[in-house]
């Protein structure tokens, strides 16, 4: 948006989903280089777009905002309402658009990040008004390039990153060894963790390298796979696929399950667990 020539303030609300977080190294650099403002205080605030996420800052009226003055305001939803995790609504999404038209005098349009997330929205904020096209996420694409001419290793090199919740993995031990080979002729490699398929295996295959979340970043990382292979559990719902975004900007092949499809076209190979070792 800097680099676009817009100018951006950042006003936190509490969310119930990040109550005990600290702010992100990433936000606070964009602050101290004066990339964005950091809202503060009680002045008013005017801006022609005002740009909320994510829904559960508004599950109720916060007590301590500024005034508001906005031409336009938006809600970008960006997950599916409802969480494998514990099947429960996050928010009643309709009284988040009402509490935020109360806090900025103009009635928002939701908007949905993926075909996924607009799907499950639609029937839940009947009536209110929604972009007609996806506010999909952006990705520095410069940043995340990597120059390929060939294969990374005398053998095919598979990997991941993700969270490491059962929610991100496939619940099978077969699904799991056919996405990730046991297989000395494959290079398995993962960002974020291992502890949940091993579980579910019972012990980690000799091939696999696990590294935990934050041991370098994903950029690096993906500049040493040469297939990005992400298979989840079947009763989650993959709102946006990010990782797989990042993975494409970096050049890496990605498999994939086929209802990521609607979002990512033909950028990726689609399929089963068992459809891994062909693709490759």
């Amino acid at each position: 948006q800097a680099r676009a020539g817009y100018r951006t303030g950042l006003l936190h609300v509490p969310s119930p989903l990040t109550a005990e977080r600290s702010f992100a190294p990433a936000l606070r650099d964009v602050v101290d280089d004066g990339t964005a403002i950091l809202v503060t205080g009680m002045a008013g605030v005017t801006t022609k777009l005002l740009i909320m996420r994510h829904p559960s800052a508004f599950g109720g009226l916060p007590s301590d905002l500024p005034k508001i003055s906005a031409d336009r305001v938006v809600i970008v939803a960006n997950d599916v309402p409802e969480r494998a995790r514990n099947r429960e609504r996050v928010n009643d999404l309709p009284r988040v658009a009402e509490h935020l038209e109360q806090a900025a005098g103009v009635p928002p349009t939701w908007a949905p990040i993926s075909p996924i997330v607009r799907d499950a929205l639609t029937p839940l904020v009947a009536g209110q008004a929604m972009l007609p096209w996806d506010w999909e996420p952006v990705i520095d694409v410069a940043a995340w390039r990597v120059e390929r001419d060939g294969f990374v290793a005398d053998r095919p090199v598979l990997g991941r990153h993700t969270a490491d919740h059962w929610t991100k993995w496939p619940g099978r031990r077969r699904d799991i060894l056919a996405a990730y080979p046991d297989d000395p002729r494959y290079d398995v490699r993962v960002l974020g963790g291992i502890a949940t398929p091993t579980a579910v295996l019972g012990y980690q295959p000799a091939n696999w390298t696990g590294l935990a979340f934050g041991a370098m970043s994903p950029s690096h990382f993906l500049t040493g796979l040469d297939f990005f292979v992400y298979f989840h559990h079947r009763k989650f719902t993959e709102p946006i696929g990010r990782a797989v975004l990042e993975a494409i900007a970096a050049g890496a092949v990605a498999i994939v399950p086929r209802n990521l499809e609607p979002i990512f076209g033909d950028a990726c190979r689609y399929g089963d667990p068992a459809d891994v070792r062909g693709h490759v």
